[in-house]
């Protein structure tokens, strides 16, 4: 009888120690998501002109979003995304020193913009489309 006992414990000390190392290994992959998303946010505006924003990199003080503009019914290369599109960081609203030029009823590409560290709290703000809900 205690073989059997013994042989539980060795089975249930395993199973348990297998168990806690899957959970500390998925902790680690949700917490790595968790610090991306973070980082990192995606707007949409549902109106006329759909805009869609996506942080894509940060490297030696330039952050990179990816930018996706879409409509159906405004023509957009009335618009220069340089001026309209801005980083509110600390304080400051910083314009990119690269986008891309806007073409028909889509246009994507990439924002650039000069930060000297990386941002882990800021906002967007665009000004000057039409129709953005």
């Amino acid at each position: 009888m205690s073989n059997k006992i013994l042989a539980i414990i060795i089975i249930l000390v395993l199973f348990g120690g297998t168990f806690a190392a899957f959970q500390i290994s998925s902790r680690k992959k949700v917490s790595n998501v968790q610090n991306e998303i973070f980082n990192f946010e995606s707007i949409e505006g549902p109106g006329d002109i759909t805009l869609t924003l996506k942080p894509k990199d940060y490297n030696n003080n330039l952050l990179n979003i990816e930018i996706s503009v879409n409509t159906h019914s405004i023509e957009l290369s009335t618009y220069d995304l340089q001026d309209l599109v801005n980083i509110q960081y600390k304080g400051n609203r910083i314009k990119p020193i690269s986008a891309p030029n806007l073409q028909g009823h889509h246009g994507s590409g990439s924002l650039i913009f000069n930060i000297d560290e990386k941002p882990a709290n800021y906002n967007f703000i665009v000004e000057g489309f039409n129709s953005i809900a």
